[in-house]
């Protein structure tokens, strides 16, 4: 029992290295500490003595190390202590054992280390969330060492230890020059930092009300995507921000979705655009099943529950008439709130690709197949970015707001790269687009035609034409800003003729013919997309397939009659681009 107290009390021993500095520093009246930051690869200034330069980096290996330690002491130490410390003190007053009166000062001397880390815990919390609201766009080195000298030294002068670097969205290079790597503990150390950021997040919630998160969070997100960009040593380029620039009404942006990075990088690649003399506040629209059912992510991570604080709508994608209600929840939301909703119209993560090695070359954008009509051209986009769009309209006409509604149409690039649908292990080195497209504005007056029905029954058909118009518009707006149509017939005519050795008159041939038949529609797009999630062995057969088409000029019902045999063919594929 005894030697079990003195293990635990070791265990706290760094809690108590910091109470008695800090104890020390009170009891002298000694400034705040400032850090020296990591400027050089993270082991310091080189311009200092070699002794000075050594004890730099143990301090912050030491404050690394404690890093990662402190939740697990804290859930898997701590906790269990506490309850074992109550029960061995009902024993002893019921008179069962007298255990603890024999171990008594080992007893209370871990107990007061426990509250002591949870009381220092939360002092570098609220220290961090001030930092962040303060410098949104600060240096992810520069906040992380400070609030890992904070949580294992304490004392720390948060605001003024050497000078702040501040980066710039627009262009951010975290590249080394080394090859790029797949790891799962590139995976694992962005969720401790995205745990401990959630739970920096929630503790102000608690303490210091919504409205403060309400001003925290846009900082801590853009915060939370450059260290992501940071640890999968990246590179991000964002272009066409200006177009927002002295925009005034409500916001809808509008992405394409190929990863998880997609919703972490928004916050930081948008996070110096200008849209009513503001940032962008965005609040995305999430998939209940993923952020507010899942236990994991909503409670022991915090991020579905900050993503709840912050105002952010959860959808129930199985059940059309919640997930209705949740839309029109989110249009009272952006009449009626200074916050911009963000969506992602397909619904769910495209699949990723690869080259001919297996190695990762993005994601899709038409493999987002709906399974009841996997054959039509929109059947990758959902209705429910439509739906939100009317429902908007509608509540600002109710409410007789003259104001503008924007739609935002932004590309995303080279996000599947890092994280692909279904996959673990991160890939570094990667290079990310954010690409600002056309901004589309309505007005509440556009809707008023499709209300001045008498009849429910044409009110509903205007309603229906309005949707399926929008929805066409969001696969356009999509695929021009993204340059997809170029993209995936260069892919395809330069493996033709690297792979199958095809002249250069077939070459010309094809592309004249699939721009003759893109005059009728996008099956050509479609099927080469869709060919591309396929596993690799399958390509050389269809795409033979899709050549023999063009090349004969076969009836347009033949290539429709093949998408959906390679649509359904993509759905019984799970498509994997690891080897």
């Amino acid at each position: 029992m005894q030697l079990l107290l003195i293990l635990v009390f070791f265990v706290y021993l760094m809690p108590l290295v910091k109470l008695l500095h800090l104890m020390v520093r009170s009891l002298f009246f000694l400034a705040p500490v400032k850090v020296s930051l990591p400027q050089d690869g993270g082991h310091g200034d080189y311009k200092k003595p070699v002794g000075k330069r050594v004890s730099l980096k143990l301090l912050h290996l030491i404050s690394r190390v404690e890093y990662i330690v402190a939740p697990l002491r804290h859930w898997f130490v701590g906790i269990p202590f506490v309850v074992f410390f109550i029960t061995v003190m009902t024993l002893e007053l019921l008179g069962r054992t007298k255990t603890a009166s024999q171990n008594m000062f080992l007893l209370d001397a871990v107990l007061v280390l426990f509250f002591w880390s949870v009381y220092s815990r939360q002092t570098a919390y609220a220290k961090a969330a001030e930092f962040l609201r303060s410098f949104p766009l600060a240096h992810a080195e520069d906040f992380l060492v400070r609030f890992q000298f904070e949580l294992t030294f304490g004392g720390i002068d948060f605001f003024h230890s050497g000078d702040l670097r501040r980066v710039d969205p627009e262009y951010t290079n975290f590249k080394k020059g080394i090859r790029p790597l797949k790891s799962r503990l590139v995976f694992l150390k962005g969720l401790i930092d995205t745990v401990y950021l959630a739970h920096i997040c929630l503790f102000v919630f608690r303490r210091m009300g919504a409205h403060y998160l309400f001003n925290l969070f846009d900082g801590a997100a853009a915060y939370w995507g450059q260290r992501m960009l940071m640890l999968t040593h990246s590179c991000l380029a964002v272009n066409g921000i200006e177009a927002l620039k002295e925009k005034r009404g409500r916001f809808i942006f509008i992405f394409n979705h190929k990863s998880a990075f997609d919703f972490i990088l928004a916050f930081f690649a948008l996070s110096t655009a200008e849209i009513n003399g503001r940032r962008p506040r965005l609040r995305f629209i999430l998939a209940k099943d993923h952020f507010r059912d899942n236990p994991l992510v909503y409670r022991l991570f915090g991020v579905g529950r900050v993503c709840e604080a912050a105002k952010m709508i959860f959808i129930a994608r199985r059940d059309r008439t919640k997930s209705s209600e949740d839309l029109k929840r989110a249009a009272r939301i952006i009449v009626n709130n200074e916050i911009d909703v963000a969506i992602f119209p397909q619904g769910t993560r495209a699949k990723g690709n690869c080259d001919r090695a297996f190695k990762r070359r993005d994601a899709g954008f038409y493999t987002t197949i709906n399974k009841k009509d996997p054959a039509s051209q929109l059947s990758h986009i959902k209705k429910g970015t439509s739906y939100l769009v009317w429902d908007t309209l509608y509540e600002m006409h109710q409410t007789q707001r003259d104001d503008e509604l924007h739609l935002v149409f932004v590309g995303i690039n080279g996000t599947a790269s890092i994280l692909p649908k279904g996959k673990t292990r991160v890939q570094t080195m990667a290079d990310v687009q954010f690409t600002v497209g056309d901004v589309v504005t309505l007005t509440p007056q556009i809707i008023e035609d499709c209300l001045d029905h008498t009849d429910p029954q044409a009110i509903e058909a205007s309603k229906k034409e309005f949707l399926s118009e929008i929805n066409s518009l969001i696969n356009q707006k999509l695929v021009s800003v993204l340059q997809l149509h170029d993209l995936l017939v260069q892919r395809y005519l330069t493996e033709l003729k690297g792979q199958f050795r095809l002249s250069d008159e077939k070459i010309l041939s094809l592309r004249q013919n699939i721009l003759e038949l893109s005059e009728r529609g996008d099956v050509v797009y479609i099927l080469l997309d869709r060919i591309y999630g396929l596993p690799v062995p399958q390509w050389n057969g269809y795409l033979s397939q899709l050549t023999h088409f063009l090349l004969e000029k076969s009836e347009y019902a033949r290539f429709i009659n093949f998408l959906e045999e390679i649509s359904f063919e993509l759905l019984k594929n799970e498509y994997h681009v690891d080897k």
